[in-house]
């Protein structure tokens, strides 16, 4: 009896130690998706712009070569630097930086890492979830782990890397929610408050209402002073009895995301239901909360 006690434990203390793993891999990758992602999109933005005003550029100079005469005198000055070859020299500026940057873009292979990255984020969340519920013995899930992270060597599994610099991520936040309480009655525009550690600067906080696994994100991203404490009003006219509260961390793309669908709301008067809020983790959660008559 005693040995199957002693087993059990050991059991329960491997779970949690893999449990703790996953959940520091998980953050890693959600520190390395914020910094990648947008060096992958300025690279390509970049490509794009140099490599269009390149052309406008290049088109330019054709119209210029092939101008009347009038114009060419005009353009080509004696004794010094004609219009057309400023814009040759342009040009060919702007498509060398074009080339630079695609093939930064390329070598690096961001595209690649970063599809490899999310699709590691996703099934290391499936994983964790399959062990927290006992739906897979330990043994399996190892296997799997180690499957899953060999995808993905280029994300640093040092503890002095990124995170230790001070660039959270959403799985990093801690928070609250003090007021209101849960079963509270509250009128329709009620104050919020609450706290939060851990929050760096890529990343986002946000109220939002629940009914019905709907979500409905409200007005305004929610700022922390540097205590740590916030406060927000909260204007809720739903028709439903009860209602929760949960306070979101978002990164930068869901950050945008929830703006745009708030903006489009204000101008159709139409608010789009929302089931996920992709990019986000629910930090903390306030349930039963009611409208009062």
């Amino acid at each position: 009896m005693t040995d199957l006690v002693g087993a059990m434990t050991n059991n329960m203390e491997d779970k949690d130690k893999l449990l703790k793993t996953i959940r520091d891999k998980r953050r890693r990758i959600a520190v390395y998706l914020n910094e990648i992602e947008p060096r992958g999109s300025r690279l390509t933005t970049r490509s794009i712009v140099f490599g269009r005003i390149a052309s406008l550029l290049t088109a330019a100079q054709l119209a210029i070569g092939h101008g009347p005469a009038t114009i060419i005198k005009t353009v080509y000055p004696a004794g010094g630097v004609s219009a057309w070859q400023l814009l040759a020299v342009a040009a060919t500026i702007c498509s060398a930086m074009a080339a630079i940057a695609g093939a930064i873009y390329k070598q690096q292979d961001l595209a690649s890492r970063l599809a490899k990255a999310q699709t590691c984020a996703v099934r290391l969340e499936g994983l964790e979830t399959s062990l927290d519920l006992d739906l897979i013995n330990l043994k399996e899930a190892n296997n799997r782990y180690t499957q899953h992270i060999s995808e993905i060597p280029f994300v640093s599994s040092e503890r002095t890397g990124t995170i230790a610099r001070g660039k959270y991520s959403i799985d990093s936040v801690k928070g609250e929610i003090t007021s209101p309480v849960a079963s509270q009655s509250l009128p329709r525009a009620f104050r919020a408050a609450g706290s939060v550690s851990d929050l760096g600067p890529n990343v986002y906080l946000w109220l939002a209402v629940e009914v019905n696994g709907l979500i409905w994100p409200k007005e305004g991203q929610i700022l922390a002073d540097d205590s740590g404490c916030w406060t927000a009003t909260v204007f809720e006219d739903g028709a439903t009895d009860t209602f929760s509260l949960s306070l979101f961390a978002a990164n930068r793309r869901a950050h945008k995301r929830i703006e745009t669908w708030l903006n489009s709301g204000k101008k159709s008067g139409m608010y789009k239901e929302l089931t996920s809020l992709p990019g986000t983790r629910r930090v903390a959660r306030v349930d039963g909360l009611r409208l009062s008559t």
